[in-house]
């Protein structure tokens, strides 16, 4: 690509400017999982708190009978506040991931939204919460089936705002993507933007399992106080019947949201080795980043995560149909995390991958935006 002096200035500016953009957008987003992780498992932890109380002073006597719809309602502000900040990061993601590559490359192609990438099984998690939130309204005032539906209704209302955010950005970037400037962007920046690519990519790993651990520390605690439930809670509900239903509903929460971590991650390593691949041909080096071990840290740290993943179904499972249909799902849940994690692998690595040794084509040289490629 050729250009002058001037082009050359203009396209490094901006794509330092798309970089440090995406980079605060990650941040961000890191940011709301662990808001929407702390937040979740504490909730449950108070319900459970405030509802094992028998000696409340008459001040406090109205906050067990009314803690289901007020944890209800935060967790649906919670999540509705959260997923919408997270798909405005999607938002600033996309545009100046797009910028990143109509700089470099001088085109952009828009790409539908991508239903199994990384912000999308963030917001999930959010929809999850915000969506039990609703469903927790509804029991409190009587009308379980309702906020049942109104909980479905809301998840599938967040997922669609991501949607939007998405189809928006992608026309900004056509309505404005002409005025960006397009030149050589120099060697240095393009390694810049893939050592970023896998910091946060590393990051990102580190904060979902770390999350992810929280959460099962937090539900779990709550789990193992249900037993002391009183009839303050509900008192048109039998104790035995909420202390069960409770428990099927906190373990089918955190299994949905345990399982979804883990896909994140088996998505975050495919998005390294991705980063490793271009960079070691910006360097011109060998690399091996499609190659599974089973001692690979990112692996150890799925393992962990389904290993949680497991101890939750197998409580739901125990509750509700006994040991043997729990120890079932339990290992039914292991083969599935064993061959999920080299499989999706295997299956993401690309057709034209160049072995060790190999040499790459001018057609697969340069750097393609790495974030944007996890975003569409």
């Amino acid at each position: 690509m050729s250009g002058s002096r001037e082009d050359f200035t203009a396209a490094a500016q901006d794509f330092t400017a798309a970089l440090h953009e995406i980079e605060s957008n990650l941040e961000v987003r890191r940011l709301m999982i662990v808001v929407i992780h702390i937040l979740v498992p504490a909730l449950a932890m108070a319900v459970v708190n405030a509802a094992t109380g028998d000696h409340y002073p008459e001040s406090l006597v109205w906050l067990p009978a009314n803690v289901l719809w007020i944890v209800g309602a935060v967790l649906v502000l919670g999540g509705v506040i959260t997923g919408v900040i997270l798909s405005r990061c999607h938002f600033g993601m996309v545009v100046n991931g797009a910028k990143l590559t109509m700089v470099a490359d001088g085109g952009w192609q828009p790409r539908p939204l991508n239903w199994l990438g990384v912000t999308t099984n963030f917001l999930a998690i959010n929809a999850l919460a915000a969506g039990g939130g609703a469903a927790l309204v509804g029991l409190a005032v009587g009308l379980p089936i309702l906020g049942i539906g109104v909980g479905l209704g809301l998840a599938v209302l967040l997922m669609l705002v991501l949607q939007i955010q998405h189809e928006r950005a992608s026309r900004l970037v056509l309505e404005l993507g002409h005025n960006w400037p397009t030149g050589e962007v120099p060697p240095v920046l393009r390694e810049e933007h893939l050592r970023k690519s896998l910091d946060a990519t590393s990051a990102d790993i580190a904060v979902v399992v770390t999350m992810a651990a929280a959460l099962f520390a937090g539900t779990f605690d709550a789990m193992t106080n249900l037993g002391a439930l009183n009839a303050l809670v509900l008192p048109a509900v039998a104790t035995a019947d909420l202390q069960t239903g409770a428990m099927v509903a906190l373990a089918a929460f955190t299994l949905l949201s345990l399982l979804l971590s883990a896909r994140i991650v088996v998505r975050l390593r495919i998005a390294l080795a991705e980063h490793s691949m271009q960079l070691a041909r910006l360097r011109d080096e060998p690399d091996r980043p499609w190659r599974f071990r089973p001692f690979e840290r990112t692996f150890l740290l799925f393992a962990l995560v389904m290993s949680l993943a497991i101890a939750v179904a197998m409580i739901g499972c125990w509750t509700v149909a006994g040991p043997l249909v729990a120890g079932v799902a339990g290992l039914a849940l292991a083969i599935l995390g064993a061959l999920w994690y080299p499989l999706r692998l295997r299956a993401a690595r690309p057709a034209d991958h160049v072995p060790p040794g190999g040499s790459v084509g001018a057609a697969d040289e340069g750097t393609s935006p790495s974030w944007w490629r996890r975003e569409s």
